[in-house]
């Protein structure tokens, strides 16, 4: 798109939001100076002077037209006489003028043409931004070589660069990833059908533990980003590793494209494989019988007894699942982007992708001004792509080594005091972009192990009670911390305390083990 007709759009959209009574500039503004500091970039690629003074002349009126304000009134004869004059014998330009001017819209009509006029003016913004990113690019591969280090890490930052403009020089803008028009009752329903379905668990997954649905009102939706909070070494990869078994084992599929696959996606940056097979055995096992079972015995197994075992009862209901251990020095953000997206190409509906844990990537393409900004960047970029494909992301976060001075100083209730206190490991800023978090901590009383849990933000209309967002689970010895969903209530309301169940009359809860 030449310089001239952008500066003609930018004329007519002030013209036309002029029309609309008590209408304000919603952006138009800022869009329109930043179009004319692109082309004050661009000039010097135009070459012909009579061209140069003829947008010259045009950025003046454009300027003009924003000093007047978007309440100010035109007559359009005036207008269309005065850039006759601006346009000489350019007949092309006056005829864009005089059509502009005098195109009889209705309200509708009118406001859609601005949205237009938005969009295109936009778009030449974007498209600018990404002609010089790529210039400055091409500089410094060219020019400045020798001063590139790392060309690996060179190209990763460049393309993280590009990352903002993919898909978005067009007539179409991705950033809108959802939009229905209130005015239209099938599109409103459609709407209300989505929101009926998440609310419902339709688009959600419900977990093993009753009081931590609870925390989520019900279930965590597809769509949503989590994050799990703890210091180091307090069970993050042993409680994420059961939320993911339990979303296995406690949901059925459901498709919002049902010529598609369900997939369940479990990316370790830590753990080989077979950790997360020996724990995924020894879990079901734990919880099926009631009965501890040691890792070296594990190990003895038949390795198809591990196999067919696992298999029949994480694939029972339906879901396909891929568990895949990354070395994360050789992956960015970007990288797990695509790996999702290569599932995608094969068939598969990714409903939820679970990531131990996501800080262990470099910052690589990633925005900001600093290493915290970067994280929350990273975090941000993660919520928005899986937002767009309905699927709930999940990753533990190691909590910040300052936080170990409330235990150092006798506090208690530790978990209770970290929501909204920014004690995220390498960034204060990541609880701002999340929509449900809990926080977890190891705790012995009375020679017994405990694990406390505090629910976080949980970005819903309805948010559970206070009295809902503590709960203390005890571990079997030597074992895991059992599931109690469609059994009696093990959450406790404090250390050491009854459980639930047993407050309210359900008996001992060690006896509440059956078939998976």
């Amino acid at each position: 798109m030449n310089e001239k007709l952008i500066l003609v759009k930018a004329i007519m959209l002030l013209y036309r939001e002029s029309l609309i009574p008590n209408s304000s500039d919603e952006g138009t503004h800022d869009i329109i100076r930043k179009s004319l500091e692109q082309i004050k970039k661009s000039e010097v690629n135009v070459g012909i002077t009579r061209e140069l003074d003829a947008i010259a002349s045009l950025k003046s009126e454009v300027l003009e037209m924003l000093r007047n304000g978007s309440h100010y009134s035109y007559v359009k004869d005036d207008l269309i006489q005065r850039f006759k004059l601006l346009s000489g014998d350019d007949e092309n330009l006056y005829e864009a003028f005089y059509d502009g001017f005098n195109l009889e819209l209705d309200e509708f009509k009118l406001k859609q043409s601005i949205i237009n006029d938005r969009r295109s003016l936009a778009n030449f913004n974007r498209a600018e931004e990404l002609a010089q990113a790529i210039k400055t690019g091409y500089a410094e591969y060219f020019h400045k070589r020798d001063e590139i280090k790392d060309f690996g890490k060179w190209v990763e930052q460049f393309q993280g660069k590009l990352d903002p403009y993919k898909g978005r020089v067009g007539e179409e803008d991705p950033a809108i990833t959802e939009e229905f028009d209130v005015n239209c009752e099938d599109e409103v329903a459609r709407v209300a059908k989505e929101m009926s379905s998440e609310i419902s668990g339709e688009l959600g997954f419900q977990f093993g533990w009753q009081d931590i649905n609870g925390m989520f009102n019900g279930m965590l939706r597809r769509g949503e980003c989590f994050i799990l909070h703890a210091l180091q070494h307090n069970y993050k990869t042993g409680f994420s590793l059961s939320m993911f078994i339990q979303a296995a084992l406690f949901n059925t599929p459901k498709m919002i494209d049902p010529s598609k696959k369900p997939l369940l996606v479990r990316i370790s940056f830590e753990d080989a494989a077979t950790l997360n097979l020996q724990f995924m055995y020894k879990y079901l096992y734990e919880n099926e019988t009631g009965a501890i079972i040691d890792e070296i015995d594990v190990a003895k197994l038949d390795p198809k007894v591990i196999a067919i075992y696992v298999k029949e009862r994480l694939m029972r209901t339906g879901f396909n699942i891929k568990i895949l251990k990354v070395d994360p020095l050789g992956w960015t953000i970007n990288d797990l982007f695509n790996k999702i997206i290569s599932y995608e190409a094969q068939g598969y509906e990714v409903q939820l992708c679970m990531v131990d844990y996501l800080p262990k990537l470099p910052t690589t393409g990633c925005t900001g001004n600093n290493g915290s900004e970067e994280y929350r960047n990273m975090v941000e970029r993660a919520r928005q792509f899986f937002l767009k494909r309905r699927c709930l992301f999940m990753s533990p976060w190691q909590i910040s080594p300052d936080a170990k001075d409330m235990i150092r100083n006798g506090t208690t209730d530790f978990v209770k005091l970290l929501p909204g206190r920014g004690y995220t490991s390498g960034s204060k800023q990541i609880d701002q972009v999340l929509d449900a978090e809990l926080y977890i901590h190891k705790e012995t009383y009375k020679g017994i192990a405990y694990l406390t849990v505090q629910g976080g933000k949980l970005r819903r209309v309805v948010k559970p009670t206070d009295d809902k967002t503590y709960r203390v689970y005890a571990f079997i010895p030597r074992g895991c911390i059992p599931w109690d969903l469609g059994k009696a209530n093990t959450a406790r309301l404090k250390l050491g305390g009854d459980t639930v169940a047993e407050i309210e009359g359900g008996g001992d809860n060690w006896d509440h083990f059956g078939d998976i």
